[in-house]
């Protein structure tokens, strides 16, 4: 758990440096030295990609489709009838709103930013999960070689095997993470706070008498036909399958910028 670097925009040299002070404590306790690789790999086993990471990303991305569908379907079904069908034609009352077109649209636009985002960061795990075994390995031979540099080519050569490290963990040549085009934390909140409206009838119409006494989701289900209650909740259960996508591509993303800072870490620690 890192102390300072809580958003994924956090990550910089000075926070990199806060952060190394007690993982380079940790690491004079645990490692030893030279750093071997199943000790090394062990390590940094609660920052790596796992198989879990890309399926619940894969199965959210999928659920995104559906849940649009289903969506669209509802603009076309803004009204229901309130006929009996005993009244004359002239006395049927006007149709009622059963949805709030506008909450519908709004939905359909928030889950339509998460695909280029979920897609690029399957692609940014499906990468590192298939170079992570490589980079402990070429870590744990740079960090016991940095000791024992002396020539000024020697630094170099080396240098540039830590800069690919970093590079390829935050996805950037500078000592930030590159999140721009990956999920990040304005895609959990707005998952997260869909959810919330789901869960308080979002996708209904309330009238305005219900909004003056505030009356709750569960009083006004008593009104709406239980498919389309059902059909809610199909829509509700493609958003969690969506949201925890979201959130573990989140969690992943996080987990980089701790591997970054580990990373940086083993180098002071070594350089002693």
């Amino acid at each position: 758990m890192m102390l300072y670097t809580h958003n994924l925009g956090h990550l910089n040299l000075k926070s990199a440096e806060l952060e190394s002070v007690y993982i380079v404590r940790d690491l004079r306790q645990k490692m030893p030295f030279p750093i071997t690789e199943p000790k090394f790999n062990e390590y940094l086993t609660n920052f790596l990609v796992s198989d879990t990471d890309q399926s619940r990303m894969e199965l959210g991305l999928l659920m995104v489709g559906p849940a649009l569908e289903l969506l669209n379907k509802l603009l076309s079904e803004t009204y229901i009838p309130e006929a009996d069908p005993m009244h004359e034609p002239s006395e049927v009352p006007k149709p009622m709103m059963l949805y709030e077109s506008a909450n519908i649209q709004r939905a359909m636009q928030i889950l339509q930013e998460m695909p280029p985002a979920l897609d690029k960061n399957i692609q940014f795990g499906t990468e590192m999960l298939g170079w992570q075994s490589t980079m402990i390995r070429d870590a744990a031979s740079v960090f016991n070689m940095l000791p024992r540099l002396r020539t000024t080519e020697e630094k170099i050569v080396y240098n540039a095997k830590l800069n690919e490290l970093f590079q390829r963990v935050l996805r950037n040549q500078e000592f930030v993470f590159n999140f721009t085009d990956i999920v990040h934390e304005a895609h959990v909140e707005l998952m997260k706070g869909l959810l919330e409206s789901m869960n308080k009838g979002f996708l209904f119409h309330y009238t305005l008498e219900e909004e003056l006494r505030k009356a709750s989701f569960d009083e006004i289900k008593r009104r709406i036909p239980q498919v389309k209650l059902d059909e809610a909740e199909t829509i509700k259960r493609n958003m969690l399958a969506i949201k925890n996508a979201i959130d573990r591509a989140y969690e992943l993303n996080q987990r980089m910028v701790s591997l970054a800072v580990v990373l940086y870490s083993c180098m002071k620690w070594v350089k002693g």
